[in-house]
């Protein structure tokens, strides 16, 4: 359906002499990225809204499409099996909010946390078989990288200071996106 819908674009593109003969590849894969992308976001919206947890869901994405940018991770070989991993992942981090007991959560945040530091400092940014990164690039995204990670926690840190709740989706946002860096480099060692 994506690819589809993204070659149908672009037939009408170049035949509209918007795009040249040489650009058609690009743009099909460039329209599945988007068309993909968007679909999955939309369905977390809507889910979040169904939920009850709309803000949660925006802090999600924003954390989580911000730092799998530089960070890297494990990456799906379809789009399909990317959105179910996005949607299993965004499913686990409302489980989490949801049932961790308040009590617990200060606690949890910092184990998370510790893991979460311990990963990206470790093995950040992991390239995949789609998107190597040359050494130079490795260095700035991973630069990019631990300072996100660093303004996360402290905006989770104002952020459970001042009493927001929300504190706790940042923190399992990023365990997340650690754990996907850790699945993509056991992976790659078998």
């Amino acid at each position: 359906m994506i690819e589809s819908l993204s070659i149908s674009i672009t037939d009408f593109f170049y035949s509209n002499d918007i795009i040249e003969e040489d650009e058609k590849e690009i743009l099909v894969y460039g329209l599945q990225l988007i068309i993909s992308s968007l679909l999955g976001v939309s369905v977390l919206l809507m889910i979040g809204a169904a939920l009850g947890r709309l803000t949660d869901t925006i802090i999600f994405l924003v954390t989580f499409i911000i730092l799998r940018m530089y960070s890297g991770g494990y990456h799906a070989n379809s789009y399909l099996k990317c959105n179910i991993t996005l949607i299993s992942v965004y499913m686990g981090m409302i489980g989490a909010v949801t049932y961790t007991p308040p009590g617990y959560s200060g606690i949890l945040s910092f184990i998370m946390a510790a893991y979460t530091v311990c990963m990206v400092l470790r093995y950040a940014p992991v390239d995949n078989e789609n998107k190597r990164l040359d050494e130079k690039k490795k260095k700035e995204n991973r630069t990019v990288t631990v300072v996100l990670m660093i303004a996360f926690y402290l905006i989770a840190m104002v952020m459970y200071k001042t009493g927001v709740q929300s504190f706790y989706t940042v923190i399992v946002t990023m365990f997340s996106v650690a754990v996907l860096i850790k699945i993509k480099v056991k992976g790659s060692c078998k």
